[in-house]
């Protein structure tokens, strides 16, 4: 964990397609992305990152203050109309 939270950059792909189990706040994977993010956070260690689940909908899953620290100083920039990339032979 340390490894990732002290990484010159993180890309966190596909952000919201993890399966959290039950309430957030129990969930041992969850707990960790909420301490990556807080630390890089408050090291201002930059996060790229992507989802195709809306703004609220993070709120919803991981809560506001998880959400505003990706935020902040990562804006999320919405492009509509984008394509699955899949790659042939794999499943996703």
């Amino acid at each position: 964990m340390e490894a990732l939270a002290n990484a010159s950059l993180l890309i966190l792909d596909d952000l919201g397609r993890e399966r959290i189990k039950g309430d957030y706040s129990q969930d041992w994977g969850a707990s960790q992305l909420d301490y990556i993010v807080n630390m890089r956070y408050r090291e201002e260690r930059p996060i790229i990152w992507t989802t195709n689940v809306r703004q609220t909908d993070l709120v919803r899953l991981y809560g506001a203050a998880l959400v505003r620290r990706l935020v902040e100083p990562n804006p999320m920039v919405w492009v509509e109309g984008l394509k699955p990339f899949n790659i042939p032979g794999r499943s996703a």
